[in-house]
């Protein structure tokens, strides 16, 4: 299967063309969805994309794309094999 991550659109990014993760990849790439960050585990504000943004490890940013952290999360779409 895979999942869709929908976010608002930023500059860099077509919110109608979102990252599609495939499923073989959710266990190797080791995503993480945040809504806190750094040392004093702050609460992401909206200023930097939060509340909830996707983080994708550099050993998989070749295939997903940069920047490493896709903002302003809204949606996520699982869907089944194919």
């Amino acid at each position: 299967g895979r999942v869709i991550v929908r976010g608002k659109a930023v500059v860099d990014r077509d919110p109608a063309d979102p990252i599609v993760l495939a499923g073989a990849d959710l266990d190797r790439c080791g995503f993480l969805l945040a809504t806190h960050w750094g040392d004093d585990d702050a609460p992401i504000s909206a200023r930097l994309g939060g509340p909830i943004g996707l983080a994708v490890p550099p050993a998989c940013a070749a295939q997903y794309g940069d920047p490493t952290w896709t903002t302003f999360v809204e949606e996520l779409v699982v869907e089944g094999p194919p």
